[in-house]
C-alpha cells in the first residue's frame, strides 16, 4: 500500500499543485543523468535550474493515531541539481544532471526562479 501511495497518489497530488508551487515529478528516467519531468512549460525554460528531492515519510499505519500524526513529518532528501535541456511540450521537459544521481520516477522536482 505504501508503494502504491508513493508511485501513484503522491505524484498526482504534486502534479495537481505543480503550477502553484513550481514543483513537478520525474515521470520517466532516461538514464542516471537525464529524466522527463512533468512540470509545465510555463514554469520551465531551457537552462532553468532544478533540484530533485525524495520525500522521506514515516510508515503509514491504518490502526494508530500516532502514526497518522507522523505523516505530516515528511522530510525532503536532496538528491541533486540539474538544468532543463529541452522543452518537449506544454507539460514535459527533459532535465539533465551533471553527474549520475540515484533518482527514481516519482521523485519531486523544484524549479529555481
Amino acid at each position: 500500500m505504501r508503494l502504491c501511495f508513493r508511485l501513484f497518489v503522491f505524484p498526482l497530488i504534486l502534479v495537481g499543485c505543480s503550477s502553484l508551487l513550481d514543483r513537478g515529478v520525474v515521470v520517466m528516467k532516461i538514464s542516471d543523468t537525464e529524466a522527463h519531468v512533468d512540470m509545465g512549460g510555463d514554469v520551465m525554460r531551457t537552462a532553468s535550474a532544478v533540484t530533485v528531492y525524495r520525500p522521506m515519510c514515516p510508515p503509514i499505519s491504518l490502526f494508530g493515531k500516532a502514526e497518522a500524526a507522523n505523516r505530516a513529518a515528511c522530510e525532503k532528501r536532496l538528491l541533486g541539481s540539474g538544468r532543463v535541456i529541452e522543452i518537449i511540450n506544454d507539460e514535459y521537459s527533459v532535465v539533465s544532471f551533471p553527474r549520475p544521481i540515484a533518482f527514481e520516477e516519482g521523485d519531486v522536482v523544484e524549479a529555481h526562479r
